[in-house]
């Protein structure tokens, strides 16, 4: 279960920690399964980037996509979640998750 509360989502420093630290990750190769500390794949980094900012999340795309808040692309935070899926409406369709590194 997340560590925060349902709907809330994360503070903004917290979403500056996590994508702070993935950053540092830039160049590790991808493993599939991959959690660290020299690869990772997709949900394992985000995983861990948001570990450092004191959130708990499972090592699953799909677990990621149910555990927080959702919202709409024009409010997306650094350090959010964005998930790649070709039906959003079923989990088993995301193959792709990634925090954002940017600010708008």
């Amino acid at each position: 279960m997340p560590s925060w509360a349902w709907g809330s989502g994360a503070s903004a420093s917290q979403g500056d920690i996590a994508a702070n630290w993935a950053l540092t990750q830039l160049g590790k190769p991808y493993l599939w399964g991959g959690a660290g500390p020299y690869s990772y794949d997709c949900s394992g980094l985000t995983m861990v980037a948001w570990a450092h900012a004191g959130v708990q999340l499972l090592h699953y795309t799909g677990y990621q996509w149910q555990e927080g808040p959702h919202g709409p692309l024009s409010q997306l935070r650094r350090g959010d979640l964005l998930f790649y899926a070709t039906n959003t409406s079923d989990p088993s369709t995301i193959p792709h998750v990634a925090t954002t590194s940017a600010t708008a």
